[in-house]
């Protein structure tokens, strides 16, 4: 938790509050027993350092899994497709070697692979950010699928390198022979490969080690230091002390169910200190668990160790006030009316649930400390430590949060989400789910990370989801509300989280192609005979996006584009940009309403609300039925658009500049990712990343130059930031992943040859001379050479080019002293370096 350290578990007997032996982190638990289990955390050493320790105590994942697959069984889990017919890895090309990075986790660890690497300097590398899992997705040694370097690696000596993962600690590196599955010598974090070999590396990973051992020090029968002063006010006084409900009626905790045990989690923290509780779990593999997000802080809402739940509210009432006035005014029960100019608050009050009677085995008024009840009054402490007075500002930090969105008419559980990295994680099961009035992007509610702030540590993210029943997952919707860019992306599969930029991730979901019992059917009854009938499927509605379209290098707010009719509406706020990742007219992306377009058939009317210094143009509406282009209309006004059958319609809001740009910012530099691949490549884009201390651009599965559409002048949404491509100005770092099957090439290198003449009293107009260059690969002539002059220069030299082009074979060339000339003679050569992006200079 940020600011604070975990201090130790402290485990106790529910009914009578006692402390029992806690092993470290571990308690057994048997049948009819009742245990309350606290998290204590204290203040971190340093009280503004803004990251936590490295090292999470509380090894078990936040997403345990009741029936992990066996990671080294060969026997497939159930579910898992049976490893007998895997895809073969592939033989590597001629006088290389094939490698394989994969990680081996904990059983059940739910985290993704860890970032991989093996590099032999100077001669090949393999990188696998995420590297796939042994174990899942019927990955295995024998047949490591995208682990897989390529088509294979130079001959060489490897080192591998390995990233931390949160709550586990680097083991080992052990390399096998890929078809055989025999391990073989591995040599601490290198191994040597020959041409022709074939080998798969795993790094094996296990759960950090508790950092106190043992059992903890015995807890004193008396309680924390929270307490009140020893003579706390009679119970039976009428007018208790605010805000804190008698003690002496408790929700009850309930008794465990025949046959069971009862686990409470709290977390407790320290004194004023205002954080929510931590994300608490408690797992037996493959028996039971139980998950606790945002646990009850003991003390807080009458939550103790002998009444663990959390105080029930009841609503009261509703109650208006007069806004300027503060006098409250006539409320009826839940409904108010406005009239134009008046201003109103509107308030619903809560009142703690009556309280049971009371138990007769809890004495009303003991006179012994009561550890659950810390003091209101901080100044009855007589001690004052500077603990007391935790920091409460610390450094900025970004802000996530994780919700999910569903089609209309969704009546599920959430979807389990995570966001991990290595300084903080996040991770919403059953996460909220986007309604469009109380719960939106914009206000995710309860999806915020690490309570309602939102606050999270800044590091890379990587995300993983896991549908509901009868879903299936669609794609990633980033919502970056710091600067008000929208993207959708499919492939997503981490996050860069830095400075205080708010980001709010939606998990979109569709219902699963196939009917099954947890998908929602038009008919209420089942067909009896479910071979019989093809398909109880609904019939197939028109499908609706709006999305909206800014003039060149606009950054600010979006539109707020809707579609009415008397059947059903769509309400895009704010609209996705046309052009931004994953939005285009064919395939709007997250600019289709209700998730996957669906509307009922109806007139609808179209309307729009400009953001500011923008105005509208018009709207355009084209036919994208099974994703083809077809006819479009333009209008500034659609009062009359009919959707029917299975057509599918993109409408686009255009607008403007209101009148000059002069909002538009500071100049920025652009810059652009794409890859490049030979004809008749067919797979994903590559992973493309350009990272500065200022800010980054990432591009998974990035846009491939077609020639046409896509081109290095014109990359479309290889743009960086949205459409304009603009980016903080820095010195960035290149990375590339190459998809399964390429390899990433340089171009070949360029040379020209050119002649200068210099210092003389009157300007050289003789014979120019016969320039060579050679190496063992090749030679470049110029004969005659091309004068440096004029537009003729060191970085456009024109004819100056070895072979038209300047393309020349690599290699160590030796440039060789030209004859001597009438007049002239030959001084030195002066060789530059013209590389794009290259520091240039003379040599």
């Amino acid at each position: 938790m940020p600011g604070l350290v975990f201090k130790a578990w402290q485990c106790y007997n529910t009914a009578t509050g006692q402390s029992i032996v806690t092993n470290a982190n571990a308690q057994q638990l048997q049948a009819g027993q009742a245990v309350t289990c606290v998290a204590e955390y204290e203040l971190a050493p340093s009280p503004s350092p803004g990251v936590p320790p490295p090292a999470s105590p509380s090894p078990p994942p936040q997403l345990p899994s009741p029936s992990p697959p066996a990671q080294a069984s060969p026997s497939p889990s159930p579910g898992v497709p049976p490893p007998a017919s895997p895809t073969p890895s592939p033989s590597p090309a001629p006088g290389l070697a094939q490698l394989a990075l994969l990680t081996k986790l904990p059983a059940g660890y739910p985290s993704p692979g860890a970032d991989l690497n093996a590099t032999s300097p100077g001669n090949d590398q393999c990188l696998k950010p995420s590297s796939p899992v042994e174990g899942r997705n019927s990955t295995s040694i024998t047949s490591p699928g995208a682990g897989q370097c390529g088509n294979g690696v130079n001959p060489g000596t490897y080192t591998l390198g390995e990233s931390p993962m949160p709550g586990l600690v680097f083991k080992a590196w052990q390399c096998y022979n890929t078809a055989t599955g025999q391990s073989i010598v591995t040599n601490a974090n290198a191994q040597q490969l020959q041409a022709g070999q074939a080998v798969t590396c795993v790094a094996e990973y296990e759960l950090a080690p508790s950092p106190s051992p043992g059992v903890p020090p015995p807890a004193s029968p008396s309680p924390p230091p929270q307490l009140p002063s020893p003579s706390p006010p009679a119970q039976a006084s009428p007018s208790p002390s605010p805000g804190v409900p008698p003690p002496a009626s408790p929700t009850p905790s309930p008794s465990p169910a025949p046959g069971l045990a009862q686990l409470a989690l709290l977390t407790k923290l320290p004194a004023g200190y205002p954080s929510p509780g931590a994300d608490l779990n408690a797992t037996s593999p493959g028996n039971d668990q139980c998950l606790k997000p945002s646990s009850p802080v003991e003390g807080r809402n009458s939550a103790s160790i002998t009444s663990p739940g959390q105080a029930s509210l009841v609503f009261k009432a509703w109650q208006c006030y007069n806004t300027t006035t503060g006098a409250s005014i006539a409320t009826d029960p839940n409904a108010q009316q406005l009239q134009a100019g008046q201003a109103v608050t509107c308030v619903a009050e809560y009142e703690l649930a009556p309280s049971p009677s009371p138990s007769p085995g809890t004495p009303p008024a003991s006179p012994s400390p009561n550890p659950q009840l810390p003091s209101p009054s901080p100044a009855a402490s007589p001690s004052p430590t500077p603990a007391s007075s935790p920091s409460p500002t610390p450094s900025p930090l970004p802000r996530l949060a994780l919700i999910s969105q569903f089609p209309a008419g969704y009546t599920g559980p959430g979807a389990n989400l995570s966001a991990i990295s290595t300084n903080d994680s996040c991770v919403k099961l059953n996460s909220p789910i986007v309604n469009g009035t109380t719960l939106t992007p914009q206000q995710p509610g309860n999806g915020q990370c690490n309570g309602p702030n939102g606050n999270v540590q800044p590091g890379n993210y990587s995300l993983t989801q896991t549908a509901p029943a009868g879903t299936v997952f669609v794609r990633w919707d980033v919502y970056d509300l710091t600067n008000n860019v929208n993207a959708s992306n499919p492939n997503l599969a981490a996050v860069v989280l830095s400075g205080t930029i708010s980001v709010t991730l939606v998990a979109v979901y569709d219902y699963a192609p196939s009917p099954s019992p947890g998908v929602p059917s038009p008919s209420p009854v089942p067909s009896p005979s479910p071979g019989a009938s093809p398909s109880p499927t609904p019939p197939e509605l028109p499908k609706l996006a709006l999305v909206a379209q800014y003039p060149a290098g606009y950054t600010g707010l979006q539109a707020n584009l809707s579609a009415a009719s008397l059947n059903d509406s769509c309400t895009e706020a704010p609209a996705s940009t046309l052009g931004s990742p994953g939005v285009t007219v064919e395939s709007p992306g997250a600019g289709l309403c209700n998730t996957n377009g669906d509307v009922q058939p109806g007139t609808y009317n179209l309307t729009q609300q400009a953001p500011s210094g923008l105005t509208f143009v018009n709207w355009t509406c084209s036919v994208v039925t099974g994703g083809v282009l077809g006819q479009t209309q333009t209008t500034t006004e659609f009062s009359s658009l009919t959707l029917s059958g299975n057509i599918a319609m993109t409408c686009v809001a255009v607008y403007d500049y209101a009148t000059s740009p002069s909002p538009a910012p500071s100049p920025l530099p652009r810059l652009a990712l794409i890859s490049e691949f030979p004809a008749g490549y067919s797979g994903p884009g590559a992973n493309l990343t350009a990272v500065s201390g200022n800010a980054s651009c990432v591009k998974l599965n990035s846009p491939i130059v077609d020639g046409t559409v896509l081109t290095p002048q014109q990359p479309g949404e290889g743009q960086c930031n949205g459409l304009n491509g603009n980016i903080q100005p820095g010195n960035y770092s290149l990375t590339q992943t190459a998809p399964a099957g390429t390899v990433f090439v340089r171009p070949p290198p360029s040379l020209a040859l050119l002649v200068q003449f210099q210092n003389f009293v009157t300007p050289y107009n003789g014979t120019l001379p016969k320039l060579n260059a050679s190496s063992t690969a090749g030679d470049c002539v110029e004969d005659p050479a091309t004068r440096l002059n004029g537009s003729v220069n060191v970085t456009a030299p024109d004819t100056g080019l070895c072979n038209t082009n300047g393309t020349v074979a690599a290699g160590t060339y030796d440039l060789n002293t030209p004859p001597a000339l009438t007049g002239a003679r030959f001084d030195r050569w002066e060789c530059t370096n013209t590389t794009v992006g290259a520091a240039g200079g003379a040599a």
